[in-house]
C-alpha cells in the first residue's frame, strides 16, 4: 500500500469516527439541549475572530504551569505545546472544568546522566571514530550545519597521529559527534541499560559545562551537537537551554552580522553563517514545540542566507544550502506563529488577519520550494525531505489549535475538530 492510500485510510478513519462522536455527543445531550433553548438568546451570535485585545487565549491559569510531585519547581506548559494541545482537547470531550493530568513523559533522569559522568571512557580507533563522525554529520545535514565535514575528519586524523587526547574543546566536540554517529549508526535495544552513544555523550557534557573564557568556534559546534543528543534522550528543556547558551555565544561572536573580518577565508565565512541559522532554526523549532518565546528578533539579524559552494573545495566542507534555507523560511513561520498568534502584546491586526496572513506565508513556502524538496506524489521522498514536511505541519497545527481554543472560550462549546481540513493541511496534496 502507497503511504498517500494509507494516509487517506487514516483521515477517512478519523473522520468516521468523529462523525461518530458527534453524533454520540448530540443524542446524550438532546434533552439537555431542549431545556436551554430558552437561554438560546444570551448565548453569542458569532464568533467575535476581529478581537485585537492582546488578550489572546492562554493556558496560563489553566494549564500552562503543571507541578509535579518530584519537581523542585513548576513546570511551565507554553499554549503552543503538544501537551497545551492535548490537555484542550481533553477538555473539549471530558467537560472545560475537567482537571488537567500531570506532566508524564520517559526521558532519561539526572542519576543515570551522573553514573556515566564519572566512568572512564576511551578514545575509540581512528577507523571507528572516522565512521561515527562522518555518520553523524550525515545524518545532522542537511538540516542542521555543526561542523565543517573535510576540516572536521582531517583535525581528527591529526589528533590520533599527534596524540593530542586531552585538549578539552577538541574532546568535547569529537566526544559529541561520536555519540550522534553511535546513535545513528545503532539498532535501538530496549533491554540496553543506556541509549547508543550515552557514555560518550556524557563526556562531551561534562566538558561543554565548564566554558572557556575565550571560547572558539569549535565550542560552539560541540554545544550544537551535545545539544542534538540531548533530543534523543527526551531533555527537551535540556535541550532548549543549551541552545540558548550557543545563541548568546553565537551573538557575542557577531555571528548575526556579516563578517567584516577581512582575514576570513570564504569557507570560515560560509561556516558561520551557517552556524548561526543552525541555532536560530533550533531556537525557533525547538520553542515553539515547548511553547516558549523566540530568544532573537528577527530585527537583530542582518547576515545573510547559505550559499552555493563555489569549487570543489567548499563542495567538500558544504552540502547543498537548498535544504538549510528551507528550514531557515520554516523557523520563520514557527517564530512568527508563536509572537503574533500566541504572544500577548497588543497588535493592530486583528486575529483572523494575523490567521491569514500566516497562512498566506505557509503557502508560499511549499510554493517555494525547490522541487526536490517537495513532496512527490509518485515515487519515492528522501528521509530529510519527509522529517521537514513533517516539521512543516506542526506550525499548522499549532495556527488551528489557537483558532479552535478561542471558538471554545468565546462560545463555551466543544466545536468538532473538522478533520477533513487538518488532514489536507498535513497531507500537503
Amino acid at each position: 500500500m502507497s503511504p498517500e492510500i494509507a494516509w487517506s485510510d487514516y483521515l477517512d478513519r478519523l473522520r468516521r469516527d468523529s462523525e461518530e462522536l458527534t453524533t454520540q455527543r448530540s443524542l446524550a445531550d438532546n434533552a439537555h439541549n431542549r431545556a436551554d433553548q430558552d437561554q438560546s438568546a444570551a448565548r453569542p451570535a458569532s464568533i467575535n475572530l476581529e478581537d485585537t485585545s492582546p488578550n489572546k487565549p492562554t493556558l496560563v491559569e489553566d494549564t500552562a504551569i503543571n507541578q509535579g510531585a518530584d519537581s523542585v519547581l513548576p513546570i511551565y506548559i507554553g499554549e503552543t505545546a503538544c501537551t497545551a494541545f492535548a490537555a484542550r482537547v481533553c477538555q473539549c470531550l471530558n467537560g472545560a472544568a475537567s482537571p488537567t493530568h500531570p506532566l508524564q513523559w520517559n526521558y532519561v533522569d539526572e542519576a543515570e546522566l551522573a553514573l556515566l559522568l564519572n566512568a572512564d571512557v576511551p578514545w575509540p580507533s581512528l577507523a571507528q571514530a572516522r565512521l561515527w563522525v562522518q555518520t553523524a554529520l550525515a545524518h545532522t545535514n542537511p538540516a542542521f550545519h555543526v561542523a565543517l565535514r573535510k576540516d572536521t575528519l582531517l583535525l581528527l586524523t591529526e589528533v590520533y597521529q599527534r596524540r593530542r587526547f586531552d585538549n578539552a574543546t577538541t574532546k568535547s566536540k569529537y566526544f559529541a559527534l561520536f555519540a550522534l554517529g553511535q546513535l545513528y549508526a545503532s539498532h535501538l535495544d530496549p533491554s540496553q541499560p543506556h541509549v547508543p552513544g550515552s557514555a560518550y555523550f556524557a563526556q562531551a557534557l561534562r566538558l561543554v559545562h565548564i566554558p572557556p573564557e575565550r571560547p572558539s568556534l569549535m565550542y560552539l559546534e560541540a554545544i550544537l551537537s551535545v545539544a542534538l543528543f540531548y533530543q534523543h534522550l527526551n531533555r527537551f528543556h535540556s535541550a532548549y537551554l543549551l541552545v540558548g547558551n550557543a545563541l548568546r555565544l553565537g551573538l557575542s561572536f557577531r555571528l548575526n552580522y556579516p563578517s567584516a573580518n577581512e582575514g576570513l577565508s570564504d569557507v570560515d565565512r560560509e561556516h558561520r553563517v551557517r552556524l548561526w541559522w543552525s541555532i536560530y532554526a533550533m531556537d525557533r523549532f525547538w520553542g515553539l514545540r515547548s511553547g516558549l518565546p523566540v530568544q532573537v528578533s528577527d530585527g537583530d539579524v542582518h547576515v545573510g542566507i547559505p550559499r552555493d559552494p563555489k569549487g570543489d573545495e567548499e563542495r567538500e566542507q558544504f552540502c547543498d544550502p537548498a535544504h538549510q534555507i528551507a528550514g531557515i523560511g520554516l523557523a520563520r513561520l514557527a517564530g512568527n506563529i508563536s509572537q503574533d498568534l500566541y504572544g500577548l502584546r497588543k497588535s493592530d491586526e486583528s486575529f483572523m488577519q494575523q490567521e491569514q496572513k500566516l497562512l498566506t506565508r505557509s503557502k508560499q513556502w511549499v510554493e517555494g520550494l525547490p522541487n526536490h524538496l517537495k513532496l512527490q506524489q509518485s515515487g519515492t521522498n528522501s528521509k530529510n525531505v519527509i522529517v521537514m514536511h513533517l516539521q512543516f505541519n506542526y506550525p499548522g497545527v499549532a495556527s488551528y489549535a489557537i483558532y479552535e481554543n478561542r471558538v471554545q472560550m468565546q462560545c463555551n462549546l466543544c466545536i468538532p475538530i473538522p478533520v477533513g481540513d487538518l488532514g489536507g493541511m498535513c497531507s500537503r496534496r
